[in-house]
């Protein structure tokens, strides 16, 4: 770090998703604390490296901040992004973000997989009770006959005893 320029460190961040993505990703409070720690437009969401609106963000870009439905990092992204040193994926895996050149150029990766795996195996198994509660299909069935009062749903086999899963 730099003495007399706090700011000189601080990593250059370009946003690689969707308005959407980026709104639940990074809600205002979290884009305040990665503004404390860096140089990032959090209104510059690029959704295309090959658009040239983003060519001055990419080009100063050291991180790169990805989330859902960001596209892929190939050679004319990286060639977009010669001071890419990092790309940080909000989400699980970047079998289908990250070009294998990416880490031939020695561009750190990490991505939001382990945080991910729990929410994941929770909803797995919130699903698979769903469906054997046959949730949508109730759903389906009560708002399509609400208005014709007592609404008899079956109710043997419904539920999980003696269900296979798997």
């Amino acid at each position: 770090m730099t003495k007399g320029n706090p700011r000189a460190s601080r990593p250059t961040v370009a946003l690689a998703m969707s308005e959407r993505t980026r709104r639940e990703l990074l809600p205002p409070r979290l884009v305040q604390r990665l503004a404390a720690v860096a140089d990032v437009d959090p209104d510059q969401l690029v959704q295309d490296f090959h658009d040239h609106r983003h060519a001055e963000c990419l080009a100063r870009a050291e991180v790169l901040l990805t989330g859902w439905g960001a596209p892929a990092i190939d050679d004319a992204a990286l060639a977009a992004m010669p001071r890419l040193r990092a790309v940080v994926h909000g989400a699980g895996s970047v079998k289908g973000l990250v070009d294998r050149r990416v880490f031939d150029r020695g561009v750190l990766v990490s991505s939001a997989a382990t945080a991910n795996a729990v929410p994941v195996a929770e909803f797995t198994l919130a699903a698979i009770i769903f469906a054997a509660k046959r949730v949508t299909r109730f759903a389906r069935l009560y708002q399509q006959n609400r208005s014709a009062g007592a609404l008899e749903l079956p109710v043997t086999g419904v539920g999980g005893y003696r269900l296979t899963v798997g």
